[in-house]
């Protein structure tokens, strides 16, 4: 089951996630890691976006927060939902959420459903 997540399109996105065990890596430090998923309605989506790391706190993508206890952050921009094309008020967009070890192959950490409202903010 995908994990949901939901955001106003003119106030973006951004959310700490804890990452739980893997099976692969266990419990170990996420330091040095990268993530990145792929937001889209539907496969091969023309107006999907990459979330990649970010530069910095005010930076679209995902950042390590704390590496020992395996907390993420993700944003994403008002701009980037803005720009997608979609009258209906509201919408899904799927993504896997990957990640990379330093020294590991990519897997798979988890199904991601972004839910997008359309409309001004109250």
């Amino acid at each position: 089951m995908a994990s949901q997540i939901c955001a106003k399109e003119s106030v973006g996105y951004y959310g700490t996630w804890t990452l739980g065990r893997s099976k692969l890596h266990g419990d170990m430090s996420i330091a040095g890691w990268a993530f990145a998923a792929r937001f889209e309605r539907y496969a091969a989506d023309p107006q999907a976006f990459l979330l990649g790391m970010a530069a910095n706190d005010a930076a679209q993508g995902f950042r390590i927060i704390d590496a020992g206890n395996r907390r993420i952050s993700c944003r994403i921009l008002p701009a980037t939902l803005q720009a997608i094309n979609d009258t209906s008020g509201q919408f899904d967009l799927q993504a896997d959420l990957l990640a990379t070890p330093l020294g590991y192959d990519r897997f798979f950490v988890a199904d991601l459903l972004l839910t997008v409202l359309r409309g001004p903010t109250a």
